[in-house]
């Protein structure tokens, strides 16, 4: 799940995603992984990751304005 977590979060900072939404991706990446009985998620997708999406609804952090 460890690699699946840097993989989700490297994919989206290069895509110009901030460290925050990345890192949430790389959680759900992760968790998708760990589901599976395989190594990889084997429908693991863009699709796949727009559909469990709603899985992070209630982790999006509160961020102290300064």
């Amino acid at each position: 799940a460890g690699d699946s977590l840097i993989a989700g979060t490297l994919l989206r900072l290069l895509g110009g995603e901030d460290l925050v939404e990345a890192s949430r991706t790389g959680a759900l990446v992760a968790a998708l992984t760990v589901e599976s009985a395989t190594d990889v998620h084997p429908l693991l997708s863009d699709q796949l990751l727009a559909d469990n999406a709603h899985r992070l609804s209630g982790l999006i952090p509160q961020r102290i304005m300064t």
